[in-house]
């Protein structure tokens, strides 16, 4: 009789040490994902003749998270007109970003690509001058071979009211093994025009981007959305994301 009751004082707390402990849980299968930023070149370039005005020239890099990278280009143009010779203004971005793929062990990834172009054009009368985004693209590359692309429709405005453009690429995406390096290349260009006039002048300008903290006289008086607030995220926006892929 003692011995019975021995027996089941020693199984009961191994019988609950056993139902206390908690279950393993499984290790994921997916790997870990990120981006590594490796070389860039970028440049602004910016051209100026007559009433002409260009600001901004910004080229933003930005890793708000491990496998996220954000590149944002902005700038602003414009132009009015003179009695005795034409206007322009025009401001050109080439930039391209190296990104290299890694993961905590070899597999298979999902890279994608999203773009968006937001900003305003602003004319003070209708009449001659046109402000224009002759250019907008968003390309990503494996050395020569196009993986992914965003090309936004050129866009122009040539009269007295604001025209706000808010214009957006849904993500689309590609798979690459781990390990992989791509390019991310963006090109941007703005131009605002005007020809010689005496009478009858208007001011025409894009504004993708916030001013710069100091604008000609001329444009601070004559614009109309001088006093609209500038955003920090317009311009010309590329997002690039990786993820596991499903194996």
């Amino acid at each position: 009789m003692f011995a019975r009751y021995l027996v089941l004082l020693t199984v009961f707390p191994v019988l609950a040490v056993l139902a206390a402990e908690p279950k393993a849980t499984p290790k994921s299968s997916l790997a870990n994902v990120r981006i590594e930023l490796e070389k860039r070149t970028g440049q602004a370039e910016s051209e100026r003749h007559g009433l002409g005005h260009t600001a901004g020239g910004t080229i933003l890099v930005d890793t708000p998270r491990a496998d996220t990278v954000q590149v944002l280009l902005s700038g602003l143009v414009a132009a009015g007109g003179l009695p005795l010779e034409s206007s322009h203004a025009v401001l050109k971005f080439d930039v391209t970003q190296r990104l290299r793929v890694v993961a905590d062990r070899p597999s298979l990834t999902r890279v994608s690509l999203e773009s968006t172009l937001i900003g305003q054009f602003i004319g003070t009368r209708d009449g001659a001058g046109v402000a224009s985004v002759d250019l907008a693209e968003c390309t990503l590359l494996a050395g020569d071979q196009v993986l992914l692309a965003n090309a936004f429709p050129p866009r122009s405005h040539a009269s007295a009211t604001t025209l706000f453009v808010n214009d957006r690429y849904d993500p689309s995406e590609v798979v690459l093994p781990s390990g992989s390096v791509v390019c991310l290349n963006m090109r941007f260009l703005l131009r605002s025009e005007h020809p010689k006039r005496l009478c009858h002048k208007n001011v025409l300008t894009a504004a993708f981007g916030p001013e710069a903290p100091k604008v000609p006289d001329w444009l601070n008086l004559l614009a109309p959305g001088r006093d609209l607030p500038r955003q920090p995220n317009l311009g010309l926006r590329a997002m690039v994301r990786v993820a596991p892929a499903q194996q």
